[in-house]
């Protein structure tokens, strides 16, 4: 008896003869979910098909139907939404909403466990009508599907009907992403034949991948950690708040050699990789991470932050940069001197390692005493101490690399008769310390000097 209600609709919609079969098309794909549910209105609505009506009466129109031949059900209507089906929606809705958005616009875009999800409160009629469109960009344009590695990126568009709902003025769809690893996302809505509506863009990143560069410790720490691997550098903050990821974050880069620099870049000594968090980066679960490609070529050092436009820097990090080239060709050879880091002399430098790394073991400062060949070749500040310091701090020439802490100092172009170097703790002394070169006769000759510059006679 239930199948009744629906052969004397389909009696009424289609007075005989049915002059084109393309009409039916639209009726068939309405009424479907009725007829898979035997018409009971309660099963309809609660499957979410009750919901698509609107979608099915513009496509309906689109068949050229009358329309006045609306698709509504002959038996009467729930009234309104079920009340588990907002009270649903709702939690869902909290749930999202107590992050920060990874993007807004014209909707609130947020990322969280493999889905994007769009919001919008107050909510139009007139706001869900336009079609959405998503583009995916891979990491690996390897992982997408054949279709789509001609255009670079997945082409997910859809229409809020088929992932969304309207529920208490809200607006809500969520859509699931690719398994495969993402760099970057693009959407909006359009008005098909005239152009986009809206656009964001941003960065998106996995719980694995996350998971991955926390797992390390941070190369620096500021309102943001900063972490360098694999040829990337990441920007993490958890928790996360709205305001957080709204300034642009400037990125300079100074490389190992200045003629490895893009011409624009040469007369300033450094290249400028400045950066909006929505370029690369994503809100993930109330955590907030960016992550930006470095350059190829080999990195002394750099710095990062944020900074106000018109106001200056509010956050500033430095540090030395090593890449897994060389750090593995620096471990090859053999420590100069063991101690709580291995020392290495290797090509002018001096490399500081220490495997695996701590969060504590770079804290404290280094000292570096250089002690050359001949007096004469000392800065002149230095020579009533007969040896030139170089004492730095660890985030200046320094970076942890998957666990590893590696440090890289530069040394002066006079002969070197050896060196003293470790860390020590203001106010307290020295925690370590190595030799290296220096000769009971070199002690002594030290010892007298300091005497002597502190009396006065040196």
């Amino acid at each position: 008896m239930k199948m009744i209600p629906v052969v004397l609709y389909l009696r009424k919609l289609l007075p005989a003869p049915v002059g084109s079969r393309g009409r039916l098309l639209p009726l068939v794909l309405a009424l479907s979910p009725l007829l898979a549910f035997g018409g009971d209105s309660g099963s309809f609505y609660r499957s979410g098909f009750g919901h698509n009506w609107e979608w099915a009466k513009n496509l309906a129109l689109a068949e050229n139907l009358p329309p006045e031949r609306n698709l509504r059900p002959s038996h009467p209507e729930p009234d309104g939404i079920p009340a588990d089906f907002g009270a649903m929606h709702n939690r869902e809705y909290a749930l999202i909403g107590a992050g920060a958005p990874t993007a807004r616009s014209e909707f609130d875009v947020y990322v969280r466990e493999g889905r994007l999800s769009y919001v919008k409160e107050p909510c139009r009629e007139s706001d869900t009508r336009d079609p959405f469109f998503l583009h995916v960009l891979p990491a690996d344009e390897n992982d997408l599907p054949e279709w789509s590695r001609l255009h670079g990126f997945e082409n997910r568009d859809f229409d809020f009907g088929e992932h969304g709902a309207v529920f208490d003025g809200k607006c809500l769809a969520t859509v699931p992403l690719p398994d495969y690893d993402i760099d970057s996302v693009r959407t909006g809505q359009y008005v098909p034949g005239e152009g986009q509506s809206w656009r964001v863009a941003f960065g998106a990143v996995s719980d694995r991948e996350y998971a991955m560069i926390v797992a390390g410790t941070p190369t620096a720490r500021s309102e943001f950690d900063v972490y360098v691997h694999e040829g990337k550098l990441s920007y993490v903050k958890e928790p996360c708040r709205e305001g957080d990821p709204r300034d642009p974050f400037f990125l300079h880069v100074l490389p190992a050699r200045e003629n490895d620099l893009p011409d624009g870049s040469r007369p300033h000594g450094f290249e400028n990789r400045d950066f909006d968090f929505g370029e690369h980066g994503a809100v993930l679960d109330g955590k907030c991470l960016a992550t930006v490609p470095l350059p190829d070529y080999d990195i002394d050092s750099i710095r990062t932050g944020q900074y106000v436009p018109g106001e200056g820097q509010s956050w500033r990090v430095t540090f030395g940069v090593v890449s897994d080239r060389e750090y593995a060709l620096i471990v090859a050879g053999t420590p100069t001197a063991r101690s709580e880091f291995d020392v290495y002399v290797h090509e002018g430098k001096l490399s500081y390692v220490k495997e695996p790394c701590r969060e504590g073991d770079t804290r404290d400062p280094f000292f570096l005493h250089l002690l050359p060949a001949d007096e004469n070749d000392l800065p002149e500040w230095s020579r009533p101490h007969g040896f030139e310091s170089r004492d730095f701090d660890f985030g200046e020439h320094g970076a942890v690399l998957d666990g590893k802490c590696l440090a890289t100092v530069a040394l002066p172009d006079y002969d070197i008769d050896g060196f003293r170097t470790g860390q020590y703790v203001p106010s307290e002394g020295r925690s370590w310390q190595v030799d290296n070169g220096i000769s009971l006769g070199s002690h002594l000759k030290l010892i007298l000097k300091a005497i002597l510059y502190r009396v006065g006679l040196a």
